[in-house]
């Protein structure tokens, strides 16, 4: 049965006291399914079924982010969909060194109209996270802030957006992650911390634990202590190629 958008979907998202819990538990289920001695397409398959039970755990068809057709519009089919891409999760958790608590945090789904579903399925493959949305011109709310997140620009052709700050070595990098459809979303997080700490990544100015943490204190005044483990865990990777590869 289709499920629609109703009045409820207008109301703001309040969490639920057994999310924290429940994330944990999940945490705990894909740690398991990794250990698992199994055809590799099976435990994708598995790491797939529980990365929808973070989108359960954190409202469904009801969550945090939602389009701006499925809250104001009564009656119009919803769908979930996943804000970063499946796929591009499942190869992360893959990666030697996944950072699981980075995975599930972008495991979380916005909820959007069929409509703007099948939209957002025609964009630029390449693309992640709030670019496929600004892509497909959808508006996004966050409904525990009231903020609006995504608001497109006109005539979006699904490229990204150049960047004010150089990432050096960017190439090499999505390389060394295996060339998995993870790395173009470290890449760009990358330039996330490039642009946010005013300064460009290159093997000379993100080489040691030292210049990690001086690009970490230039995101602290703008993410939270969450984001910003998150980011560190994108610049080890990054330090490591560097080492590894004499860069």
């Amino acid at each position: 049965m289709p499920i629609l958008s109703t009045t409820a979907h207008a109301r703001p998202y309040i969490e639920s006291p057994k999310t924290a819990l429940r994330l944990a538990q999940i945490k705990i289920l894909l740690e398991s399914i990794l250990q698992l001695e199994i055809d590799r397409a099976l435990k994708k398959r598995m790491l797939v079924h529980s990365l929808w039970e973070v989108a359960r755990c954190t409202g469904n068809f009801a969550g945090r982010y939602r389009s701006d057709d499925v809250i104001r519009t009564v009656g119009v089919r919803i769908q979930r969909d996943h804000i970063y891409r499946k796929s591009a999760l499942v190869d992360e958790l893959l990666l030697p060194s996944a950072d699981i608590d980075s995975v599930i945090s972008h495991a979380i789904c916005c909820v959007v109209s069929i409509d703007e579903h099948r939209r957002l399925h025609l964009v630029n493959a390449g693309l992640d996270g709030w670019d496929r949305y600004a892509a497909a011109d959808i508006v996004v709310h966050d409904m525990l802030t009231r903020a609006t997140l995504q608001q497109p620009e006109p005539h979006s052709t699904g490229t990204p957006k150049t960047k004010a700050h150089m990432v050096s070595h960017e190439q090499d990098f999505i390389a060394y992650l295996a060339g998995r459809k993870s790395a173009l979303r470290y890449a760009k997080f990358l330039h996330d911390i490039s642009d946010t700490a005013g300064r460009d990544i290159t093997p000379q100015s993100l080489r040691t634990t030292e210049d990690i943490d001086s690009f970490a204190a230039a995101l602290a005044g703008n993410y939270g202590d969450k984001s910003v483990r998150n980011y560190r865990s994108v610049m080890n990777a990054y330090v490591r190629m560097v080492r590894e590869r004499g860069l």
